[in-house]
C-alpha cells in the first residue's frame, strides 16, 4: 500500500462519511476540492504544534546573508533554513542547548517590480547553529502514528463542510484527542535525554504507558508506577 497523499485524503474522507477519490489533488468533486483546500494547511499545523516531532527534528548551520547589510544595532543576519515548521532552540557545532539574543525579522528587497521577502534571524553571533522541526511533504516518511494523527486532525476540520453531524463531531473530536495523546507517548519514545548523572530526562516511557492507558480506556493507578520515583543510586 502506497502511503501517500491520496491514502491520507481519502482516509480523512472515510472517518466523515464521504466518497474517497481516486487521485489527489482533485478537482472533479466537491469532496475532492474540499479536501485539497485544506490538506497542506492541516499537515503544516500538525508539525507546528507544540510538540518537538523528533522524526522530524534536524540541524543546521545558518547561512549568513551581507547584502543587503545587516540593521538596527545587530552584527550578523542569518537565513532560515527551507521547510521549517518550528525552531527547537539554538546549539553548538556537539548540538548543546546554548542561549544568545537573537530576535526573527524579514529581509524585504525589491527588484523589476517585486518584493522578495527573506525570514531572517538577527544576532550578535558570526556563526549561528539551530536545532528544527522540518515540514516533511511526503507522507510515506512519517510514522503511523503521525499519519493517524494527520487523519484524525483533518476528518475533524473536513466533517462540517462535507456533512452536518453532531454525533460523528463528538466521535472525531474524542478521535483526535486520543491520537495526540498516543502520539505525544510515541514520539517520547524517540529518543532519551540524560542529566550528568545519567538519570533519564525525557520520561518517554511513562509517556507511553500513560498514552496506552488513554488508547485502551483505562484510568486506573499506572501513575503510581512512575520511573521517575525510582531512586537510582
Amino acid at each position: 500500500m502506497a502511503f501517500d497523499e491520496l491514502y491520507i485524503a481519502n482516509r480523512m474522507l472515510i472517518k466523515v462519511g464521504a466518497e474517497t477519490m481516486s487521485s489527489f489533488p482533485n478537482k472533479l468533486t466537491k469532496t475532492g476540492r474540499l479536501t485539497q483546500a485544506v490538506y497542506d494547511g492541516i499537515v503544516f499545523e500538525v508539525f507546528g504544534m507544540n510538540i518537538p516531532w523528533k522524526f522530524a527534528t534536524t540541524r543546521a548551520q545558518l547561512i549568513e546573508i551581507t547584502d543587503p547589510a545587516v540593521a538596527f544595532g545587530w552584527d550578523h543576519q542569518f537565513a532560515l533554513p527551507e521547510l521549517i515548521v518550528r525552531n527547537l532552540g539554538t546549539v553548538d557545532e556537539q548540538d548543546d542547548m546554548i542561549n544568545y539574543p537573537y530576535k526573527r525579522e524579514m529581509i524585504m528587497t525589491v527588484a523589476n517590480n517585486r518584493t522578495r521577502v527573506t525570514p531572517v534571524y538577527l544576532t550578535d553571533q558570526d556563526e549561528m547553529f539551530i536545532r528544527y522541526v522540518v515540514w516533511l511533504t511526503d507522507p510515506a516518511s512519517w510514522p503511523g502514528w503521525f499519519q493517524a494523527l494527520v487523519i484524525a486532525k483533518g476528518a475533524k476540520e473536513l466533517l462540517w463542510s462535507v456533512k452536518k453531524d453532531d454525533f460523528k463531531s463528538l466521535d472525531l473530536r474524542k478521535e483526535l484527542e486520543d491520537a495526540i495523546s498516543a502520539a505525544k507517548g510515541a514520539n517520547g519514545s524517540e529518543d532519551m535525554e540524560t542529566g550528568d548523572n545519567l538519570m533519564d530526562l525525557d520520561m518517554g516511557n511513562t509517556d507511553i504507558l500513560n498514552a496506552t492507558d488513554l488508547i485502551a480506556g483505562r484510568t486506573g493507578n499506572r501513575h503510581r508506577f512512575n520511573f521517575r520515583s525510582i531512586n537510582r543510586t
